[in-house]
């Protein structure tokens, strides 16, 4: 059966209309009898710039990271391990995760990413920048006496 065969293009808009539906949304979009994205990663990062490029958002981050900075570069800040005051600095200078991963590995402290962004939350909760749940920071609930 050809793709231009009569019964399979009938065959196919019935199930995308059950699909439909059902709430499915694809990421094509049938255009010109061709399939193309729906979204093309040229939007998806222009719209990621254009949220950094908002004043608003981009001040808090500013200051976000201005708070993190302060604390990690307070001489009286104490560290559980080398490895949490390198996370720290890393992060507090806008190093992604996945970069703190690599240098951690580099640098003979490898931690998961997950433990890299429960040992931030961890600081950030102690600092007082922002409060988490026990399964956010992966503690587990203290039993009720």
């Amino acid at each position: 059966m050809k793709k231009t065969d009569p019964e399979f293009l009938a065959l196919q808009k019935e199930w995308y209309d059950k699909l439909k539906e059902c709430g499915f949304k694809d990421i094509e979009v049938l255009r010109d009898g061709c399939w193309q994205l729906r979204e093309t990663h040229a939007h998806i990062i222009s719209r990621n710039i254009n949220t950094i490029n908002n004043p608003v958002l981009r001040d808090a981050k500013i200051d976000y990271f201005h708070v993190i900075s302060g604390w990690v570069n307070d001489p009286d800040t104490i560290f559980r391990s080398k490895a949490d005051r390198m996370i720290m600095e890393m992060y507090a200078n806008g190093i992604k995760k996945k970069d703190i991963f690599s240098s951690l590995k580099e640098a003979g402290f490898p931690k998961s990413l997950a433990a890299i962004r429960f040992i931030i939350r961890r600081y950030e909760e102690k600092w007082g920048i922002t409060t988490y749940t026990m399964e956010q920071l992966n503690r587990k609930r203290k039993p009720t006496p």
